[in-house]
């Protein structure tokens, strides 16, 4: 048709199983009835015309169904569709003509769709949107007429936090000097290595539109979010009699492996009582917005370039808190001693990002792959605090330091960088109505030169506890920026309008 956007090949694809059953049983049932029936009517009708003058066959025009033409009643203009029949002859849809009826043949672009809302030409919607001439171009219809929406809830993985051995214990009757401490056999590490890795639920959204009818040009809009995990281990003396935070004293010389006691009990009886915990928190979200241009399709495939703007956010927290109670040790009998340790980052990625998005339909079923890579700065600001409160006779004082966050590594620092990030994705969908498809994909992102909150933490526990300090300067302030991943395995739902 002229103005359409009909590919050239016309070769009819592959449709539904039950519907290429009806169709072939359909087919035979017009061969072996219908078109033995029809010609017999026409030859009665032949020879009823030669004997009587009245007997001229009427000539008809089957209009287009978009315009509703009357058959006989031809409208001012010529359609690309009409075709001229004598009646009682069979038009193009298999329908006779008799007097003025309407004829019901359908030359809109959608008139070959099958009941997975596919038509023979690879396009996905059965409303003659392809038509070009419905709008006049680009941006020349309703950008709502062509929307789509898919709302997943996918699981998502995140990269956790790694950390060195931040809390131990050891068997009850090891004494105070060795208890708890690394390299030692009866010493248990509670808390260490990686954890905030588990699986949580997040969403994601996804907005599409075109911008002409021919679909050459598209508009879409994603956000996610992955949700905020909060992971916390607590450990107190009621299970563990015996806790130590561990730690390389460098104060001494040589240096050697040392302890923070929360809590310890002997064989004479208590001697402090205490609880230690550790948490760790992660906020992680992204958008972008990308337009898509179609460089190739036929009647399975279409493949398009995106190209847009990116944004990624990613807040960690990692805190060490403690708190003793002092029972039977002169002379801090009945003093308490907070000990609080926190070391936070925060990433900001802003860029651009480009691809490519690749479709592949398969009767009702449809693959989606997409690649793409983020160019862009990536603001990173890192911030370390400690703080140490003792109180004894109800008199408080509080020191700007904890164990493993000092005045050696107490700092904010913030910076930008380069960097380039991928992101692969493949969804598959099937078409349950016209309108809505159910899907299930697979996403993975990655960031690098990210700045994790344990990270931060010197992973050697060092720690000069001379004040002011002398010696080395420990702990340092250890920046060590690694790659950031996330994965994302989810079910969700397409609607198209």
């Amino acid at each position: 048709m002229p103005g359409s956007c009909r590919p050239k090949f016309l070769s009819k694809r592959p449709r539904c199983l039950e519907r290429s059953v009806a169709l072939k049983l359909f087919a035979l049932f017009i061969s072996i009835v219908a078109i033995p029936s029809v010609m017999a009517q026409q030859s009665k009708a032949k020879t009823q015309s030669s004997k009587s003058p009245s007997g001229t066959g009427r000539v008809v025009t089957a209009g287009c169904k978009n315009c509703n033409q009357q058959a006989g009643q031809p409208a001012a203009g010529t359609h690309a569709g009409q075709v001229v029949i004598a009646e009682p002859e069979i038009a193009t849809s298999g329908e006779v003509f008799s007097g003025s009826e309407t004829v019901e043949h359908d030359w809109s672009e959608g008139a070959e769709c099958d009941a997975c809302h596919t038509d023979d030409y690879g396009i996905s919607e059965c409303d003659g949107g392809m038509n070009c001439n419905s709008g006049g171009g680009l941006f020349g219809f309703g950008l709502w007429s062509r929307l789509s929406v898919r709302a997943e809830v996918p699981l998502f993985w995140r990269k956790g936090h790694t950390t060195p051995a931040l809390v131990t214990t050891s068997h009850q009757g090891t004494a105070a000097d060795v208890a708890g401490q690394l390299g030692r056999s009866t010493t248990q590490i509670l808390q260490g290595g990686t954890f905030g890795q588990d699986v949580n639920a997040g969403f994601r959204i996804t907005l599409g539109t075109w911008f002409d009818p021919c679909q050459n040009y598209g508009f879409l809009f994603r956000y996610w979010n992955a949700g905020q995990r909060d992971d916390r281990n607590v450990f107190d003396s009621n299970q563990f009699p015996i806790l130590a935070r561990p730690f390389r004293n460098t104060s001494t010389n040589p240096a050697e492996n040392d302890t923070q006691l929360i809590a310890f009990t002997d064989d004479t009886g208590t001697q402090s009582t205490g609880n230690v915990s550790v948490r760790g928190s992660s906020d992680l979200y992204g958008l972008d917005v990308s337009l898509r241009r179609l460089l190739y399709t036929d009647r399975f495939t279409r493949f398009d370039w995106l190209y847009g703007y990116q944004h990624l956010s990613l807040d960690e927290q990692l805190a060490i808190d403690s708190s003793t109670t002092v029972i039977n040790l002169p002379p801090l009998q009945g003093s308490t001693i907070a000990v609080s340790d926190s070391f936070r980052t925060q990433n900001l990625l802003h860029g651009t990002t480009s691809g490519f998005l690749y479709n592949r339909k398969f009767g009702c079923w449809q693959l989606e792959t997409m690649f793409r890579l983020g160019l862009g700065n990536l603001y990173r600001e890192v911030q370390v605090q400690g703080r140490t409160t003792t109180t004894s006779n109800a008199a408080s004082s509080t020191q700007n330091q904890g164990l493993l966050a000092r005045n050696t590594n107490s700092r904010t620092i913030v910076d930008n960088t380069f960097v380039i990030s991928p992101e692969v994705g493949i969804n598959l969908a099937y078409a349950i109505t016209p309108a809505m498809d159910f899907t299930v994909g697979y996403h993975y992102l990655m960031v690098p030169k990210v700045y994790q909150a344990a990270d931060l933490i010197d992973p050697g526990l060092r720690v000069n506890l001379s004040d002011p300090p002398t010696g080395a300067l420990d702990p340092a302030l250890n920046l060590s920026p690694g790659r950031y991943w996330v994965r994302t395995l989810g079910l969700g739902l397409q609607v198209r309008y």
